[in-house]
Formats: structure tokens, C-alpha cells, sequence
């Protein structure tokens, strides 16, 4: 019985590094509609201020990556550059990366 419930129990899937289509990403369920409306009012106030756009992406783990190697390759497969910030948050990993320019 024990052999059924651990084959049929969800698990986490590992994320790779992934093409960002909106600046903030929850794969996780992480944020509710206030955190949602906190980062979208923190990221206005950095692009008004910096000219920075800021990318945001919650997953469960970072594929047992680096946080810092994950954010890297999901930042080159979205195409960001140097007016571009992203902020990878890993919540099964308890883990992140920040990475702004130069």
C-alpha cells in the first residue's frame, strides 16, 4: 500500500531554465493578488526611477542548478539585456538569485 501512495503521490517537476513571456512568472502559486500588485508597483517605481525592467519567476527548485546559473540561462533564453533585472525565486529550495546590470 505504501508502494501505491508513493507512485501516485505529486511530486515537484524540476524546472529548467525557461523563455520569460511576462515579467512576472508564478509556476509555483507563490504570490496572492496583493504580492502580485506589491511587485508590479516595486517594478513601475524601478523603471520610472532606472529605466530597469524588472522579471520576476517563482519555481519549485532550479533543477539542481545554481540559482545564480539558472537566472544566467533564463535570462539569455528570454533575451534580456542590459536595461533588464530578473529575480529567480526557488520555494522548494528555499533559494534565489538576483541578478541586475552592470
Amino acid at each position: 500500500m505504501l508502494i501505491t501512495a508513493l507512485l501516485v503521490a505529486p511530486s515537484a517537476a524540476a524546472q529548467p531554465p525557461l523563455r520569460l513571456s511576462t515579467s512576472i512568472t508564478d509556476d509555483v502559486g507563490a504570490l496572492n493578488g496583493s504580492g502580485r500588485a506589491a511587485i508590479q508597483s516595486a517594478s513601475g517605481k524601478l523603471y520610472n526611477d532606472r529605466r530597469i525592467q524588472l522579471w520576476v519567476v517563482f519555481v519549485d527548485d532550479f533543477s539542481g542548478r545554481s540559482a545564480v546559473s539558472w537566472a544566467r540561462d533564463t535570462s539569455a533564453a528570454s533575451d534580456l539585456g542590459d536595461f533588464n533585472a530578473i529575480l529567480a525565486v526557488a520555494t522548494v529550495d528555499h533559494s534565489y538569485a538576483f541578478l541586475v546590470p552592470d
